[in-house]
């Protein structure tokens, strides 16, 4: 799958990335999501079920949700957890989306 390097749209590419990669797995699906942190709905809080703030809108390096893409971070094991870590262009998409505000609306 490719990305383009800018404006990345949630509704386009990074929520089938969710989709795919960590509702699938049975993981951050809606009803009792891991962690709390539903990825399976469209228009997600990006906090934890212990109210832990997981995604700064333009800062990926203090967002939980990116860093534990690339591996343990906090204390939360790389994720996917027990699968194969996500593509190179996936993890520079979630990157920039963030980077770019982490708008859920486009």
């Amino acid at each position: 799958m490719t990305f383009p390097d800018s404006n990345l749209s949630f509704q386009q590419h990074i929520h089938p990335i969710f989709l795919h990669d960590c509702v699938s797995s049975g993981c951050h699906e809606n009803g009792q999501p891991a962690a709390g942190l539903d990825l399976e709905t469209l228009t997600p809080t990006f906090t934890s079920g212990n109210n832990r703030i997981v995604v700064f809108p333009n800062d990926p390096d203090q967002s939980i949700l990116y860093r534990v893409l690339l591996g343990n971070y906090l204390g939360i094991s790389q994720m996917p957890k027990n699968r194969l870590q996500l593509s190179d262009a996936k993890i520079k998409a979630i990157r920039t989306w963030i980077q770019e505000g982490a708008y859920i609306n486009n």
